[in-house]
């Protein structure tokens, strides 16, 4: 009933004229509601409150009886006591006695609320106190007297009587609280029945005023629907999307288009803040664009969305709308909701732009002929000339525009072109023509025109356009056929050009400054290391080729090159995207306008490669003749030297045998110096011999040669020496095993290293040599390290590796050229050696190998 009620008051109170009404109704109601429930909360609250004392009434007799019962009980166990004299009795009765003293405490705090009942309770406890003071004389002195009996009698019967008074008197307390209880029932009774009836008659006058008002708004509501279904159908039909929101920006009703547009229907979108399902963006910053909506309902007016305005949907197409938001504002002027309607504008958005792009399209093209095209109104007045015009009679469109068109032509061929534009407007079509026009510059050229009739849409002519083609170049046949012959030889000469760069290793490029792109010819390509397919290439790409270390030299002299606009021609390396490096010369022009501005650069870049390994090889071979020649020179010094002194020496002991010959006698210390003589001569041969064979520069076929196998045979041809050395070798060939190279060499090399450490080892020390490996980038490594007696390199460092060089005195075998050898073959490896050593200290030599397969 309340609902209802609550129901119908929010329904009354939407009733304007009534509203005053319906409020004091209500306020009556509310307040007579009131009333009852406080009449219903006091009666009820007495009820409760009747109910404890009540208990309270039970507790207190049932407490003043106890204290009686313990009263006859002390009686009990005293006189048991004084007649059997047992201790139990009297233990019992101070029992009996404390209880009815509590009882006393406990009917204290009980009746505390009664001034009357606390009158009796202080009375009954002093009968109580003296009747316990007369049993506890008799205790004391167990006197019989009849008369203390009767005092005890009498003590007890007061006690009786006032209990029974206290009992008496909560039963009088009880009874009027129980009628003062039955009086508020029927007070609460009486005042129930007034306020039903008050509010049955406010019910009564609300119902006849809710019954017209609903009359009123049930006639109002049959206007309403049908002018909302006449709405509603209005916007589900339209063309446009249709969305409704409330004063939030919560969505209320969509119609089928905004449903399509928005990728949402009624039920998924019903609820939901209008930017969250229309999600807007801008098309060239893609940043959202606020919704129309909202701006409507914060600035209260009509607000329209920005073009170029996309639609977001989740998984589909984006589209181009065309919208507005308008707030939606009642009578009162109240802001309510607001209305959005837009449309899919994406076709016509893309035809404008295809339309504009084709226009363009149509201008570039139309501008970038070589052919003059105008067009010309009825009158003979220009209404367009493109850029060939303009260059061609050295004019501005913007000044020519609008003006006679004849007028700035002589006379006569000013009236051909009347005549020509007089035949197009007659017959409708085309009109083709041979006209001789002069240029600003006085010259006269031939061009082949065309001009045709432009209609409008009511089909009538509107204008003339023209097509002139300067045909002075081509008006002779032989001409022509003598360009045609020109392209097909010149074609042939291409494919001819191509061979022979193929064959020259010579390649032709030019680049374009404006557009900043390069065109390779095959050959360009095929240096480069690249597809024919990708002969563009930018000066940035062509950067990116130059090897690094001939960089800064090459911008100097393209800075320079571009300062004074000469030629440029220089040599430099290129790396191949497979990090081969190709030696190549590059010679380039400058093509310029005719104002002298630089338009291009065109050039040819031949591979030099093959001709720079020559050209190497061939300094290294010169390289190495001047060395020899230069080891020649002191070879053949020194063996002259050796040669004569031996030869000399044979010669003079040949005399001195013959003149003992002559004289019958033989000295036999005479023929072993010659012997001597000619052993010493014989080991100068066979140094020649091997110095030859260790500078032989015949090509070395590498192959892998493991450092322990070649340590391993050096050491069985030296054992003889190393043990009568007593020398330990020791060595670590984990870190490179070993190297491609010459078997004979890599022997030579590690057999004289050894023998030179044993040779000059060191007196006061045991000889420790120890070889070890290890790779750096491009070499392999190999040291050999020793204890012995060491070399003064600030003395004999330059010399080291000198024929026939000794560094030590003494009775130490050898001729010098062990070293010599080493450094020979070392470089004839490609290779290098590096000495490091210190007086009596020791050697350490570091032969550098390359890593070749």
């Amino acid at each position: 009933m309340f609902a209802l009620t609550y129901s119908s008051i929010m329904f009354t109170t939407k009733q304007k004229n009534n509203r005053l009404l319906i409020i004091l109704l209500s306020a009556v109601f509310v307040i007579s509601l009131g009333f009852i429930f406080w009449v219903h909360y006091s009666t009820l609250e007495g009820a409760i409150k009747y109910t404890d004392l009540d208990k309270q009434t039970d507790n207190i007799t049932n407490i003043s009886d106890e204290l009686f019962t313990g009263v006859l009980c002390a009686e009990i166990e005293e006189s048991d006591y004084l007649l059997n004299g047992d201790k139990k009795n009297l233990r019992l009765y101070n029992e009996s006695k404390r209880t009815v003293m509590a009882d006393l405490d406990e009917l204290r705090k009980t009746v505390k609320n009664s001034s009357v009942q606390q009158i009796r309770i202080d009375s009954l406890t002093k009968l109580c106190a003296l009747h316990f003071s007369s049993l506890d004389e008799e205790i004391a002195y167990k006197n019989d007297n009849l008369n203390e009996e009767d005092r005890l009698i009498e003590n007890r019967a007061n006690i009786r009587t006032l209990i029974n008074s206290f009992n008496v008197e909560e039963d009088q307390l009880l009874s009027e609280r129980a009628s003062a209880l039955d009086k508020n029932y029927n007070t609460s009774f009486k005042t129930l029945l007034r306020g039903d009836l008050s509010i049955l008659t406010i019910f009564m006058c609300f119902f006849i005023v809710l019954g017209r008002q609903i009359n009123k708004r049930q006639k109002a509501q049959n206007e309403l629907f049908v002018s909302r279904e006449f709405l509603s159908q209005t916007l589900l039909c339209m063309g446009d999307g249709v969305i409704i929101t409330d004063k939030d920006g919560n969505i209320m009703m969509m119609n089928k288009i905004a449903e399509e547009l928005a990728g949402s229907s009624i039920n998924e979108a019903k609820g939901h803040p209008i930017e969250n399902i229309c999600t807007l963006e801008d098309e060239h910053t893609h940043f959202t664009v606020e919704n129309p909506v909202k701006r409507a309902l914060k600035e209260k007016q009509v607000v329209f969305l920005e073009h170029n305005t996309l639609m977001v949907k989740k998984g589909k197409t984006n589209r181009y709308i065309d919208d507005s938001a308008a707030p939606i504002i009642d009578s009162e002027g109240n802001i309510t909701g607001a209305v959005m309607v837009f449309r899919d504008v994406t076709q016509k958005t893309l035809n404008q732009r295809k339309l504009v792009q084709n226009e363009q399209l149509l201008r570039d093209i139309i501008d970038n002929t070589r052919s003059v095209i105008y067009i010309k109104d009825l009158e003979g007045n220009f209404l367009m000339v493109n850029k060939q015009y303009e260059r061609v009679f050295e004019v501005k469109s913007a000044d020519i525009l609008g003006s006679d068109s004849y007028a700035r032509f002589p006379g006569e061929i000013a009236a051909k072109f009347k005549t020509v534009d007089k035949n197009v407007l007659e017959t409708g079509r085309a009109v083709e023509n041979e006209q001789l026009v002069q240029h600003t510059d006085n010259s006269y050229h031939h061009y082949h025109t065309t001009k045709f009739p432009l209609y409008g849409m009511d089909g009538g002519i509107y204008a003339i356009c023209g097509v002139s083609t300067d045909i002075s170049e081509s008006k002779k046949n032989i001409e022509i056929q003598e360009k045609l012959a020109t392209q097909e030889t010149l074609l042939k000469s291409e494919a001819r050009l191509k061979e022979a760069q193929a064959i020259a290793h010579v390649g032709n490029w030019e680049h374009n400054f404006a557009k900043n792109i390069g065109e390779w010819s095959e050959e360009t390509c095929r240096i480069y290391g690249l597809s024919p397919d990708d002969n563009k290439q930018s000066f940035e790409s062509w950067i990116s080729f130059q090897h690094p270390d001939d960089l800064p030299r090459m911008r100097t002299l393209i800075k320079e090159a571009a300062e004074t606009l000469s030629n440029l021609s220089f040599y430099h390396r290129i790396v191949r995207k497979d990090g081969t490096i190709r030696h190549v010369y590059t010679q380039a022009n400058y093509e310029l306008s005719s104002d002298g501005a630089p338009i291009s650069i065109r050039g040819v870049i031949h591979d030099i490669t093959d001709m720079k390994e020559m050209e190497n090889e061939t300094l290294q071979l010169v390289e190495n003749l001047q060395k020899r020649n230069k080891d020649l020179q002191v070879f053949a010094y020194m063996i002259s030297h050796n040669l004569r002194s031996s030869i000399a020496k044979i010669t003079g002991l040949s005399y001195l045998l013959e003149n003992e010959q002559e004289t019958a006698s033989l000295d036999m210390n005479l023929v072993e110096r010659i012997k001597y003589e000619v052993d010493a001569l014989d080991m100068v041969v066979k140094d020649i011999n091997t110095i030859i064979t260790a500078r032989d520069t015949g090509k070395i076929e590498p192959e892998y040669i493991s450092f322990d196998a070649k340590l391993d045979l050096v050491k069985k041809v030296l054992e003889n020496n190393i043990n009568e050395s007593k020398a330990l070798i020791t060595n670590n060939f984990k870190e490179a095993e070993g190297v491609f190279g010459s078997k004979t060499y890599l022997y030579s090399i590690i057999y004289n290293l050894l023998s030179n450490a044993i040779k000059y080892r060191s007196e006061n020390k045991s000889l420790h040599i120890d070889l070890q490996s290890h790779e750096t980038d491009n070499y392999v490594c190999l040291t050999v390290k020793d204890n012995g007696m060491g070399i003064d390199l600030d003395k004999n460092g330059d010399k080291l590796f000198g024929l026939y060089k000794r560094f030590h005195t003494g009775k130490i075998p050898g001729r010098g050229i062990g070293l010599n050898l080493v450094k020979t073959h070392v470089e004839s490896l490609g290779g290098k050696i590096e000495v490091e050593s210190k007086i009596n200290e020791g050697t350490t030599f570091n032969v550098y190998i390359p890593k070749t397969k």
